[in-house]
């Protein structure tokens, strides 16, 4: 198996944190995973950092690295495929840069 590895940047505050998730939602939507999600979260019990990874049945990883590996083939080969707009691309960002 082929893989990938996604990792957010450092965020100093939870808001941070979920504009960070949130744009990574919607890439892995985009991409087809629909329920691989990251969370942010104020309560984490071994990790200092707010992500988490979750998958669809709720249980979910706090990730100490911020990242996680996603499967390769699967995205490249059976993902729907959406293009984004250079108008969607900016908004996003401008979302971002908003919170900062």
């Amino acid at each position: 198996m082929n893989k990938i590895w996604i990792e957010l940047n450092k965020a100093d505050t939870f808001e941070e944190a979920q504009v960070q998730c949130d744009l990574a939602n919607k890439m892995l939507k985009r991409l087809g995973l629909e329920h691989d999600t990251f969370v942010a979260s104020n309560h984490q019990r071994y990790t200092a950092t707010f992500y988490n990874h979750q998958i669809s049945n709720g249980s979910y990883t706090e990730l100490d690295d911020r990242g996680q590996w996603f499967n390769l083939d699967y995205l490249a080969n059976e993902a729907p495929v959406e293009k984004l707009t250079y108008k969607e691309i900016n908004r996003s960002r401008e979302k971002y840069n908003e919170t900062r």
